[in-house]
C-alpha cells in the first residue's frame, strides 16, 4: 500500500530484494543478520528512544535527544562510509575471503589425500625413503654426529 501508488516508489522494494539476494549468494550469514538487525536490533532501539521521551522528565528527554543526535550521526557516518569510503566493497571483500575460506574448509580433507598420493608417487619416483625423519634417524644411528653434520653441509 505504501509502495504502490507512487511509481519510482514501486522499484524500492524490488532493488532491496535483489541486493539482499546478491548478498545472499556471497554468504549465508546474511539473511540471519538482516533478520537480527531489522525485526530486533532497530525495533528495540526506537522503542527504548521512545520511551525515553515518555517519561515525562527534563533529564530523559535531554538523554532521549542527544540519543537520537547520536543515532543520526551514527547512520549519517555508516552511509558514507558506505558510499565514499568503499564501504560496500569492503564488505563484499570480507564476505567473498570467508566463502573462499568456508570452501576451502570443507575441501580440504580431499585436497590432503590427494597430496598425500602425490607426495608417496614422487618419493617412490625419486627412491627418497617414505619417512624422511625416519632416514634421518637411521643415519645417525649408524655414524657419528660428525658425518651427519658433514652430510648436512653438503646438501
Amino acid at each position: 500500500v505504501i509502495w504502490y501508488p507512487i511509481p519510482i516508489m514501486r522499484r524500492v522494494p524490488l532493488r532491496g530484494a535483489r541486493a539482499l539476494g546478491r548478498a545472499t549468494r556471497r554468504s549465508r550469514l546474511v539473511p540471519p543478520i538482516y533478520i537480527i538487525v531489522v525485526f530486533f536490533v532497530i525495533p528495540l532501539l526506537l522503542l527504548g528512544l521512545s520511551s525515553l521521551f515518555m517519561q515525562k522528565t527534563v533529564g530523559f528527554t535531554v538523554l532521549g535527544s542527544f540519543l537520537v543526535i547520536g543515532v543520526i550521526l551514527g547512520i549519517a557516518r555508516f552511509i558514507w562510509w558506505w558510499k565514499k569510503q568503499e564501504g560496500l566493497q569492503k564488505c563484499l571483500a570480507c564476505l567473498d575471503r570467508r566463502t573462499d575460506m568456508n570452501n576451502t574448509m570443507k575441501t580440504l580433507p580431499e585436497d590432503m589425500q590427494f597430496l598425500k598420493s602425490k607426495v608417496s608417487l614422487l618419493a617412490e619416483h625419486t627412491g627418497l625413503p617414505e619417512d624422511e625423519e625416519a632416514g634421518d634417524a637411521q643415519k645417525g644411528s649408524d655414524g657419528t654426529a660428525d658425518d651427519v653434520a658433514a652430510e648436512n653441509e653438503e646438501v
